[in-house]
């Protein structure tokens, strides 16, 4: 599920499930058990977020909705940055993706 929802809403579950009191442009709920079901979880974009950075970023607002909904994606599937390595493979995963997708 991608639901599309604002910074006042990404704040509040990033606090909520994470300790993080700010606003983020996308968080990724996992399903538990997701091996049996197409259902893998949950991604929540602001919209808000993406208005800035893809202002910021000089592209318009479907590139930056399609970036988080992949990037979001791949938290789901297990990807993360939380380190160097885990950062390069997750962004290789995540331009070739975007790339397959402007296509």
């Amino acid at each position: 599920t991608v639901v599309i929802s604002d910074d006042d809403h990404l704040r509040d579950l990033n606090n909520k499930y994470a300790s993080d009191d700010h606003a983020t442009d996308v968080l990724s709920f996992p399903c538990d058990g997701y091996a049996e079901s197409q259902y893998i979880g949950d991604v929540i974009i602001s919209i808000e977020s993406a208005e800035r950075q893809a202002y910021e970023m000089g592209h318009d607002l479907l590139a930056e909705v399609r970036l988080l909904t992949v990037h979001g994606t791949l938290h789901l599937l297990g990807h993360d940055h939380a380190n160097d390595a885990q950062m390069a493979d997750m962004w290789k995963a995540q331009e070739a993706i975007v790339a397959l997708l402007e296509t």
